[in-house]
C-alpha cells in the first residue's frame, strides 16, 4: 500500500510540474449516494468565548458562522 500511495504521490507530482491539469471523468450516475444529513458535533462555546473567530478560521469545510457559532452548515 505505500508503494501505490508513493507512486501516486509522484504521479501527483508530475502532473503539478508540468501545469497538466484536468478534470478527472468518473464512471456512473450523479449524485452516487444521497448526501448525509451531518454530524452531531455542534460547536460549544463559553462565557469565555471572544468572538476571535480561530473555530471559524481552523474548520476545514468553513462550515461555521462567525455570527452564530451554535448554527453550522451541514
Amino acid at each position: 500500500d505505500l508503494y501505490r500511495d508513493e507512486l501516486f504521490g509522484s504521479l501527483v507530482r508530475l502532473k503539478i510540474k508540468d501545469d497538466n491539469f484536468s478534470f478527472v471523468s468518473v464512471p456512473g450516475k450523479y449524485p452516487y449516494k444521497e448526501g448525509g444529513t451531518g454530524g452531531k458535533f455542534r460547536p460549544e462555546t463559553n462565557e469565555q468565548c471572544s468572538g476571535c473567530g480561530v473555530c471559524v478560521n481552523m474548520c476545514p469545510t468553513n462550515a461555521i458562522d462567525i455570527e452564530d457559532c451554535k448554527t453550522i452548515n451541514n
